[in-house]
């Protein structure tokens, strides 16, 4: 939650205030994002075929810090294409890994606790992405402050509060170097997310105690959830 909602808050910001581009544009290097989530959730069967869910996930889990290392490559030169394809790596990752999260919860437990465990594991990533917003806000007014004097973060903010909005950052440079090297903090931000998130796959063993008699049930029915 936290990765997701960082990514969507500060990627728009990137493309409009310092590469200069539209809202458009912005919006479609953000959706790159949304077609690699279900592309990744539609082949996902056969990846739990050939490797098991567990290690699935692991190796998936690694598309989410590859995609955000290639949002740090992103200068005030850069071609919106980039943030597009840094994009839509983290939606692959983020597709597989939420799908196989969900199959792996319904497998550790009861038939009858199915509906309970998905429903927490859907609560801890929208609370994911109330804190996400909270820090993503912080580290970007942080960053602000930290970057420029007290004067320039004033313009900064008088900038931003224009009618022509983030494309006014744009036209000033003193006040596009301070913004980019904000969101360039923020950027590292979920690349640590992204790269403590992958870590943490790794502690799910390939074996679990208590799986399901017949292990891939879960990920049959959502596979055909996902299909329809």
């Amino acid at each position: 939650g936290i990765l997701l909602i960082g990514l969507t808050t500060i990627l728009p910001l990137y493309v409009q205030g310092v590469l200069g581009y539209s809202p458009i544009v912005a919006g479609l290097a953000l959706t790159m994002l949304i077609l690699g989530w279900p592309l990744a959730v539609s082949q996902s069967m056969r990846l739990y075929r050939v490797f098991g869910l567990r290690r699935a996930l692991r190796g998936v889990s690694l598309m989410l810090p590859a995609g955000c290392a290639i949002l740090l490559f992103l200068t005030p030169t850069s071609h919106p294409v980039l943030a597009g394809i840094g994009s839509f790596v983290v939606g692959i990752g983020m597709g597989t890994t939420s799908f196989t999260c969900i199959v792996l919860i319904q497998e550790s437990v009861e038939w009858s606790m199915r509906g309970s465990a998905t429903a927490s594991n859907i609560f801890a990533r929208s609370l994911g992405s109330v804190l996400g917003a909270t820090v993503v806000g912080a580290m970007v007014n942080l960053g602000l402050l930290h970057f420029s004097s007290t004067e320039l973060a004033q313009r900064v903010h008088e900038v931003l509060g224009q009618t022509t909005g983030l494309l006014a950052v744009h036209d000033d440079a003193a006040v596009m170097a301070v913004f980019e090297r904000a969101l360039h903090v923020t950027f590292w931000g979920v690349f640590l997310v992204a790269l403590l998130t992958a870590a943490v796959t790794w502690l799910i063993p390939v074996q679990a105690v208590g799986d399901a008699p017949e292990p891939h049930a879960a990920a049959a029915s959502l596979g055909d959830m996902a299909g329809e």
